[in-house]
């Protein structure tokens, strides 16, 4: 997912479907300290285990936050690279209007 996703530093990006919050902290490492990235995530036990993962390591340019009724994160947008590791059988067009233009 990650090459496909091609992450550069400095990059905004969404991550839906954060989970543990493994791939969060591996984009967070990516983008480095310019960068950021905010994580959602639909399940609340995920939600809190994902979070308190990234608050054991130095990841100040990453969160992981409950996702609300409303997919993505629209508040923060636009994003640079969206990554869904969730389940759907269409990408949402309110996913697609929250990445930037030219984004992946």
């Amino acid at each position: 997912m990650l090459e496909k996703l091609a992450p550069q530093a400095g990059e905004k990006i969404l991550d839906i479907g954060s989970g543990s919050g493994w791939t969060t902290a591996l984009l967070a490492h990516i983008v480095g300290v310019t960068g950021i990235v905010n994580g959602v995530e639909i399940v609340p036990v995920l939600t809190a285990l994902g979070s308190n993962n990234l608050k054991r390591h130095p990841f100040r340019n990453a969160e992981i936050i409950q996702a609300e009724k409303r997919l993505g994160m629209e508040r923060k947008s636009p994003f640079d690279r969206i990554l869904v590791a969730a389940s759907m059988v269409q990408l949402p067009e309110e996913i697609i209007t929250q990445l930037a233009v030219g984004g992946p």
